[in-house]
C-alpha cells in the first residue's frame, strides 16, 4: 500500500490583516479617549475641593473679622478682584492673624488668590472675589467667590446658596 502525503498550502505570510490593525487602532483610540475624559473631570473635580476648603477658611475669618469691629472687611465694590481681603485678615490688624495657615501662594500684595489657574489671563494669580458693600446674592452678609476654567467652560463657586 501506497502512502499519499498530504499536499498543505503555505500561500499566506504570517502576518495581521487590514482590518485587525484597523480594530486595534481604533480600540487605542476609544481607551484614549475614556482616559482623556476622566482625567479632565478630576482635574476640575480637584480645583472644586480645593477652592471649597479654601473658601471655607477665609468665611470664618471674615465671620471673626465682624465679630471682633462689628462689620465685614471692607471692599473694592468697583472691582470685586482687587479687594484688601489679605491686609484686612492678617496682622497687625489683631494680636493673631485670622488665617494663620496660609502659605505664600494664598496670595500676592494684599491679594488672596485662589488655588486654580485663572480663567482670563495666564501667569496672572487667580484672585478671590469679594464683595460686602452690596453684595448680591448673600444680602444680609458677603459674598465671597472663585472661578476657574473646567471641562465644560467657566465655573464659579461662591460662599451663597443656589
Amino acid at each position: 500500500m501506497k502512502m499519499v502525503e498530504p499536499k498543505v498550502a503555505f500561500n499566506r505570510c504570517a502576518a495581521f490583516s487590514l482590518i485587525e490593525l484597523m480594530a486595534v487602532v481604533f480600540i487605542i483610540a476609544l481607551l484614549a479617549a475614556v482616559g482623556v475624559a476622566m482625567y479632565t473631570s478630576a482635574t476640575g473635580k480637584k480645583y472644586d475641593v480645593m477652592i471649597r476648603s479654601e473658601m471655607a477658611q477665609i468665611v470664618l475669618a471674615i465671620e471673626a473679622y465682624k465679630e471682633k469691629n462689628g462689620y465685614f472687611p471692607p471692599d473694592d465694590s468697583a472691582d470685586p478682584k482687587n479687594n484688601g481681603l489679605f491686609k484686612s485678615l492678617m496682622k497687625p490688624s489683631y494680636e493673631k492673624d485670622l488665617l494663620p495657615n496660609l502659605k505664600p501662594a494664598q496670595y500676592e500684595g494684599p491679594h488672596l488668590v485662589a488655588p486654580a489657574p485663572n480663567p482670563d489671563a495666564d501667569n496672572v494669580p487667580n484672585r478671590w472675589r469679594y464683595i460686602s458693600l452690596k453684595p448680591k446674592f448673600n444680602t444680609a452678609g458677603f459674598d465671597l467667590s472663585a472661578e476657574y476654567e473646567g471641562p465644560k467652560g467657566r465655573i464659579t463657586i461662591g460662599n451663597w446658596k443656589h
